[in-house]
């Protein structure tokens, strides 16, 4: 397996139109009842968000003075309910710093690092703040993508410097289980996600060396899926507690994203033409969120999304700002997290969260 590591991407976006109707009708619940708070990392130049648990607290990391003479580099931060931040590196941080990625209900945090080699290792933060650096047995470098309620940890390793190696589950109490498709079906088994019930999606490189996507059950059983009309998946999946996976596919025309349930139908975006759509999130009801382009409405901006369970598709935009940008988290309540742009080609992105309005009783 050649593991491929998470990008950090930063994708542009503006609004997207809601399927079929145009624009979003004022009389929406989520412009009546949703409420935007903005916020930086305290001495942070960029803030990038990259996941909300369902307690409302955030993580992700921002450019900020290191503690050990490095200048400034990316660290990792958890932001809670309360606004209050806590700032973190991976033991061992070099210049290219320290990379949430995943956080689970009790607050628990896994992702990766850099080392001064630039060689990576995956890590796990407890809600105290003790980190635990993971590298695979056997590893030359880690990467841990996604953790779920119970603790259980999923990533990928490499053992040579061709890239080959394994994915992996990690438990709670630290035991290694590795994996990959079958060597009949495929190679390259990069995860990407895992749920409550210790399901792993991700994707692989079939045997004619097209990209495809996986669904692992708990108990070991593999799925496959392919995209439509010859298209890519690529990697980014995020899995649900059902089951269902989103994420898109490439092909001739663009981007695509789709939903895969878990009897295996797979299904377009509700997005317009559905161009340039990168799904990055769902939540465990199997609310979506992401990027789409909507040529016919706002050129080639991107613009951000929620798909609500029930398809209706909608956009998103931080009120007073020109580009609301790259949505990387929505929790069970369907608070978002994510960053914008104040103006087209800032070049310095802030963060967001969309929660909702508390009841008064």
């Amino acid at each position: 397996m050649k593991v491929r590591a998470l990008s950090c991407v930063s994708v542009i976006t503006l609004l997207t139109a809601p399927a079929i109707s145009g624009q979003l009708s004022a009389k929406e619940p989520i412009a009546q009842n949703a409420v935007f708070i903005t916020f930086d990392a305290p001495g942070a130049s960029l803030t990038f968000p990259t996941g909300i648990n369902s307690e409302g607290v955030i993580m992700g990391n921002a450019l900020l003075d290191s503690n050990d003479n490095l200048g400034r580099i990316f660290r990792g931060f958890v932001r809670a309910r309360d606004g209050t931040f806590t700032t973190f590196d991976a033991p061992n941080v070099g210049q290219d710093g320290t990379w949430p990625v995943s956080i689970n209900s009790a607050g628990e945090i896994t992702g990766y690092s850099y080392d001064a080699n630039n060689m990576t290792h995956g890590f796990l933060r407890k809600p105290d703040g003790v980190i635990t650096v993971l590298d695979g047995p056997g590893a030359l470098e880690t990467f841990a993508v996604g953790i779920n309620e119970t603790g259980t940890i999923t990533g990928g390793f490499q053992v040579n410097p061709d890239g080959s190696g394994h994915a992996f589950l990690r438990s709670p109490d630290g035991e290694y289980t590795l994996f990959d498709v079958p060597p009949e079906v495929g190679t390259n088994t990069a995860p990407s996600g895992i749920n409550a019930a210790g399901a792993v999606t991700g994707s692989f490189t079939d045997r004619n060396f097209n990209y495809a996507g996986f669904v692992r059950t708990a108990d070991g059983t593999f799925s496959y899926f392919y995209a439509p009309n010859g298209g890519q998946i690529a990697s980014g999946l995020s899995i649900d507690s059902g089951g269902d996976v989103t994420g898109w596919y490439w092909d001739r025309n663009g981007e695509h994203g789709f939903v895969r349930t878990a009897d295996g139908t797979f299904s377009a975006l509700n997005a317009p033409r559905n161009i340039g759509c990168v799904p990055t999130s769902i939540n465990p009801a199997g609310d979506i969120t992401g990027n789409c382009i909507i040529n016919q409405v706002f050129g080639a901006f991107w613009g951000a999304f929620v798909q609500e369970r029930n398809g209706r598709f909608f956009r998103l935009d931080v009120p007073s700002t020109i580009q609301t940008v790259g949505p990387s988290g929505i929790n069970s309540a369907g608070e978002i997290t994510g960053t914008y742009y104040l103006a087209p080609g800032s070049g310095y992105p802030h963060a967001f969260l969309r929660t909702w309005r508390r009841r008064k009783h």
